[in-house]
Order: C-alpha cells, then structure tokens, then sequence
C-alpha cells in the first residue's frame, strides 16, 4: 500500500474520532477536511482507484454514520426513502 495512501486513511479516523468525541457527525466532518486540504498548495496530486474507495474508504464511514440512526427516525423517513429507491418521485 502506498504510504500516501496509508496517511490519508489514519487522517480520516483521527478527523472521525475528532467529530465523535465533538458529537459531530463524522462523515461530513471527513468529506469537508478532505475537500479543505484538497485546496492546500503543499498537498500532492493525487488519483486513487475508484476501487479502493469503495472497499476501503466507504465503509468505515458507513458504519459510523450507521451508529447514529435511530429505529425512529428511520421509521420516520421509510416512505422517502422507499420513493427514491424506485424512483418514484
């Protein structure tokens, strides 16, 4: 694994970790320090595979994302989300 790689994964735990004990939510808190550093003129190019992403990036956020859902609330919002599931809007 390459060590760029391996240092954009530990920043997102230590960023999720960071908004866990803030009591933000962690995934936006991620996605928005991502996008932050992306603009940073020291920061190196970078292009991961779309694969990697998906098997190695996605889940933990899924998961921690999937901590904070409630059976109420997702009682509450099935019928939105039945309606854009079958694309009926």
């Amino acid at each position: 694994m390459d060590a760029t790689l391996f240092y954009v994964l530990v920043g997102a735990v230590v960023v999720a970790a960071i908004a866990r004990w803030r009591g933000w939510p962690a995934p936006l808190l991620v996605t928005v320090v991502a996008l932050a550093a992306s603009f940073l003129p020291f920061m190196p190019e970078m292009a991961i595979d779309g694969h990697v992403l998906l098997n190695l990036v996605l889940p933990p956020l899924l998961y921690s994302a999937a901590l904070d859902v409630s059976f109420v609330g997702f009682k509450r919002s099935l019928p939105q989300i039945r309606r854009l599931g079958s694309g009926w809007y």
